[in-house]
């Protein structure tokens, strides 16, 4: 092998080196709102919305406006005021109340239920989540599952 092909694959291995480190996801910066937290991930937006020291509504969308529309499912039932802190530790997002804790996964957005004393209640597993473009009533919309 001449010169010019080691410095030709050795330019190739540095520039597909580069390209994998720009494809590595970067850590996101959840944004605390008045009623939860907003959390990029991906193309998408997860929020946790607190809506009582028992209840956390947790909404996913790819249009950041939808946090904004109101459906009869949300206006069913008044947002009571509850007490609700927000940290970040080694990629986990930890949402807590008085009678729950709501983790997520800041790289892939799944979210577990932890009761008060830390007691797993419920869990999403990873990739577990799909978002499909839909069209009802001439409005386009998304299904979620």
């Amino acid at each position: 092998m001449n010169t010019f092909t080691k410095h030709t694959i050795l330019a190739a291995l540095i520039f597909a080196v580069g390209c994998l480190q720009a494809q590595t996801a970067q850590p996101v910066k959840p944004e605390k709102v008045a009623d939860g937290v907003v959390i990029p991930v991906g193309d998408e937006f997860l929020k946790l919305e607190v809506w009582g020291d028992n209840i956390v509504r947790v909404v996913t969308t790819k249009d950041r406006a939808f946090f904004a529309h109101s459906t009869p499912a949300t206006m069913v039932r008044q947002k009571a005021k509850a007490k609700w802190k927000f940290t970040v530790a080694d990629n986990m997002g930890i949402l807590t109340t008085a009678e729950l804790q709501a983790h997520v996964n800041l790289a892939t957005g799944a979210v577990s239920f932890f009761d008060a004393s830390g007691k797993p209640v419920l869990a999403e597993k990873a990739g577990g989540r799909m978002i499909t473009p839909a069209e009802v009533q001439k409005e386009k919309i998304f299904h979620v599952e």
